[in-house]
């Protein structure tokens, strides 16, 4: 049986198609410096938006996506 691998589009990488409140809160928070309280305020935010991303030890998001409900 094969299994069929779905690839999700880093919305990071396209920001300006976002819904507005979405692209306004990332580029509000881009203008912070890059720490964990920073990011974790950021992922915060716009999982309130039903949106997520990931973070490793560098606090820079990637991986945007929006939250299936």
């Amino acid at each position: 049986m094969k299994t069929q691998t779905i690839k999700q589009i880093d919305l990071f990488e396209n920001i300006e198609s976002l819904p507005e409140d979405i692209y306004k809160t990332i580029l509000y928070h881009s203008n912070y410096d890059e720490s964990y309280y920073k990011v974790e305020l950021l992922l915060e935010k716009l999982e309130k938006l039903n949106y997520t991303f990931d973070y490793d030890l560098d606090a820079i998001p990637y991986n945007l996506r929006q939250i299936n409900n």
